[in-house]
């Protein structure tokens, strides 16, 4: 019976391991995820700043209103597609660092027959025995 108790507690210390070694990696997952967007967003805020100041370099030279208008006009919609095409690569990256992180702990290993198992001998007259202590 000791032998059986000694053997549930090594498979639910093994399960823990396991479980927590499955959560650290995913944790990498996580910080690989979040490295890649920190990257995106970077990268979009220097594109940005590029085009607002080529922008402000053109209004400046502009000779008439409508050559203001005409400046603006094209900066707001440069400034928007890339705004949404970043997003949209934003969120790609989201569900995947999130798909990824959740796979490892979801298929981490757990056996659901551990306790049955460890408990097996336990069953009809040795059950009394274990209750008695």
């Amino acid at each position: 019976m000791t032998e059986d108790l000694k053997m549930v507690g090594e498979e639910y210390a093994k399960l823990g391991s396991d479980s927590f070694n499955a959560l650290v990696r995913s944790w990498g997952d996580v910080n690989k995820g979040f490295q890649a967007v920190a990257e995106e967003v970077t990268d979009y805020t220097k594109t940005a700043f590029e085009d607002a100041t080529r922008t402000l370099e053109q209004l400046v030279r502009a000779k008439s209103p409508e050559q203001v208008i005409e400046i603006q006009s094209q900066f707001v919609q440069t400034f928007f597609d890339a705004y949404v095409a970043k997003l949209s690569k934003l969120s790609e990256l989201y569900v995947v660092m999130a798909r990824d992180a959740s796979k490892l702990i979801t298929q981490a290993p757990i056996k659901k027959d551990t306790w049955s198992r460890a408990f097996s001998s336990c069953s009809e007259g040795n059950t009394k025995n274990w209750r008695e202590g």
